[in-house]
């Protein structure tokens, strides 16, 4: 598999899959978007979740701005 992409205000490229020989190519596009640790907990508390945990990495280390990763643990 083949990742192209460019960054900016999110994360916009391609993807482009590699069969084994013999086989036919596709190529489809994505449009992500980058949130804050902040904005991003706001919207899950938005969604309905009451407790909004975030992770800097994943050995569970609390999420700072130096962070590798922003991963959550959202409950309701």
């Amino acid at each position: 598999m083949v990742r192209r992409r460019a960054a900016g205000q999110g994360d916009v490229g391609a993807l482009t899959a590699v069969p084994p020989p013999g086989g036919g190519s596709g190529r489809a596009a994505y449009d992500v978007r980058i949130y804050r640790a902040e904005e991003f907990a706001e919207l899950c508390r938005e969604a309905g979740f009451a407790a909004v945990q975030l992770y800097g990495d994943w050995d569970g280390t609390i999420y700072r701005d130096s962070s590798p990763y922003l991963g959550a643990v959202a409950t309701a």
